[in-house]
């Protein structure tokens, strides 16, 4: 038994996963969310293609407009604060599904077990049944109905031994549905980006016939995140196409930077938004920005860091962007600038453009006293403006959803925004530089 009791940590040893999830949460590992996505996905693609198990050996109805899911750091942070509490006790949020498993560890390899839950959860079909119209009807349901539910499109999961029991949740975005509401439409599993409606700029895997969700740009579309090279491992995000993927405009390489993120942008929008960051930041740390209608700059920055992107970033702020709220998110270690614009039919590069601009403007425009310290206060009405000149902050993420009635666009700083902090240190450009680790300098900013 004791070997059980410290699995988790030899798995950190030995995992090694083909995908780079770039999760923070470090009692996980790629390996383990490998499992359990690829598990989820794997039978997902069965309800798209009419071949998932019902009740007495009968097929469930096929479905169409069902979505591939994405794993999602924050909703695997969700569930391992879910599992570490040591309990199969849940409090449902209000926008996802939490789904809890706890079995007696027997064995010293648990890795089966976890693609296994994923399964036991969708197998209660097999007992429930499903009737010609796939509707929640039964409590037995509740976990097939959480992961079938063909709205979803992200899932983060986790695990703990408490005592040698081994405790297991998801968590899935969307909510599941309500009692006597439909699980997922019935239909024909996608062959064609139209027939995939439930989001905004949605595109079809025709490898799997799993629906791919995201946003459009007229102007530069984008594919979804490749298919899996093997038929073992759907939903797995490759480098490599599957034959029949549908194609895109934008170019090769467009999703480099960022190789999970296929479905939420591109590295042109992404270069967008950090070009024009650091651009802002060069140009505040070598004293060329007004600062207000006056004709006086805003004095110089001794410690600027020339910003990276963050993949990680751009996820939670696409989560959030997602749910098309009008309002801030309060997601927990980062900092949030947030624009909306009501022309849907904008070019997503102008979007880009226009919001970094338009949070920076916030100096030029109303401008702010530095005096000796250069301190932020929320009601100077330049916060927007503070996120992105904080000289702390390193990297940074940001994404964009067309949503019903406006455009969402959401950046999340790694730092910065704290009430009452120095913005940044004043003083000439990269002078204090070697005060942070680096003695590089490109136009005022200190490089890693």
């Amino acid at each position: 038994m004791l070997s059980s009791l410290v699995w988790i940590a030899g798995l950190i040893i030995a995992g090694s996963a083909t995908t780079d999830y770039q999760c923070w949460n470090f009692k996980s590992t790629d390996e383990i969310r490998d499992l359990y996505l690829k598990q989820a996905n794997t039978l997902r693609q069965q309800i798209a293609q009419g071949a998932a198990d019902c009740k007495n050996n009968a097929k469930c109805p096929q479905g169409k407009n069902v979505y591939r899911l994405y794993w999602d750091c924050m909703l695997e942070i969700e569930a391992q604060k879910q599992v570490d509490k040591c309990s199969d006790a849940v409090t449902q949020p209000n926008d996802a599904t939490i789904i809890v498993k706890k079995q007696t560890l027997t064995t010293c390899n648990p890795k089966p077990l976890f693609k296994e839950a994923v399964k036991n959860w969708w197998d209660v079909v097999k007992t429930e049944g499903l009737g010609n119209n796939p509707i929640f009807d039964k409590n037995g349901l509740a976990s097939f109905a959480t992961l079938a539910h063909g709205k979803a499109t992200r899932i983060g999961c986790a695990q703990k031994n408490c005592n040698g029991d081994l405790y297991q949740a998801c968590v899935v975005f969307g909510k599941a549905p309500e009692m006597n509401q439909p699980i997922y439409e019935v239909g024909q599993g996608c062959q064609a980006p139209t027939e995939c409606t439930i989001f905004a700029g949605s595109k079809c895997n025709t490898g799997t016939n799993l629906c791919v969700a995201g946003y459009i740009d007229p102007a530069a579309t984008t594919s979804p995140a490749p298919s899996p090279t093997t038929a073992s491992t759907p939903g797995v995000v490759t480098t490599t196409p599957a034959a029949g993927t549908t194609t895109s405009t934008a170019p090769p390489g467009a999703t480099a930077m960022c190789p999970q993120n296929g479905h939420i942008s591109t590295d042109a929008i992404r270069n967008i938004f950090l070009n024009l960051h650091n651009e802002h930041r060069s140009n505040l740390a070598r004293g060329l920005v007004k600062n207000g209608n006056s004709q006086s700059f805003a004095r110089q920055a001794s410690k600027m860091i020339k910003l990276t992107y963050d993949c990680a970033a751009e996820r939670t702020a696409f989560a959030w962007a997602q749910q098309c709220k009008n309002q801030d998110s309060n997601t927990r270690g980062v900092s949030e600038n947030r624009y909306t614009f009501p022309n849907k039919n904008l070019d997503m590069t102008v979007i880009a453009r226009r919001a970094t601009n338009r949070w920076w403007e916030e100096i030029t425009t109303k401008g702010m006293s530095q005096s000796d310290l250069n301190r932020f206060h929320s009601n100077l009405g330049v916060s927007h403006y503070a996120r992105m000149a904080w000289d702390s902050t390193r990297s940074f993420g940001c994404a964009a959803f067309k949503c019903a009635d406006f455009i969402n666009t959401v950046c999340h700083y790694n730092g910065g925004g704290i009430e009452g902090e120095q913005i940044y240190k004043m003083g000439p450009a990269c002078r204090r530089c070697s005060t942070i680790g680096t003695s590089r300098c490109e136009q005022g900013l200190c490089v890693f």
